[in-house]
């Protein structure tokens, strides 16, 4: 485990406690993130994706927050918001742990690459999580869509 590894499980610790605080409002937050997500990442274009991304986030936070009428929290409001936290930090974290560059040579590509500052490369490279998520590659359409779109 290295220092990156670290990171990544305190910002999946994070997201699934700010889910669970938020409650049901939070599940709901976590499923529409990843739905604008999908949606976002089909589209190619960044304009484009940003011009729906605004419209489907604002409407999906409005949407999160009136879909919960009770004032007072439930113990199952707090479980569906952690799971959805859950969720969500785990893209958050599949995000982090595939955003660094590529390095291709010919027809080989390795990742990351070794320009990264030797501190950072040998973190990420190292990392537990980043070989996990590195299967991404081989993967299906799904998960290359959320966390590699413009690699596919």
């Amino acid at each position: 485990m290295t220092w990156f590894d670290a990171l990544l499980v305190t910002a999946w610790a994070g997201v699934t406690a700010l889910g669970a605080r938020r409650g049901l409002a939070g599940g709901i937050w976590a499923v529409g993130a990843a739905l604008v997500l999908m949606v976002v990442n089909f589209i190619h274009s960044g304009v484009g994706a940003a011009i729906v991304a605004l419209p489907l986030g604002v409407t999906a936070a409005f949407l999160a927050q009136r879909a919960v009428f009770t004032v007072v929290p439930r113990p199952w409001h707090m479980l569906v918001g952690g799971v959805g936290g859950l969720g969500a930090g785990l893209l958050v974290v599949g995000a982090l742990a595939l955003a660094f560059p590529l390095k291709i040579i010919g027809s080989q590509g390795t990742y990351p690459s070794d320009d990264l500052p030797g501190p950072v490369y040998y973190a990420v490279v190292n990392s537990t999580a980043v070989r996990q998520f590195t299967r991404v590659w081989q993967g299906g359409e799904l998960p290359r869509h959320l966390w590699i779109p413009d690699r596919r």
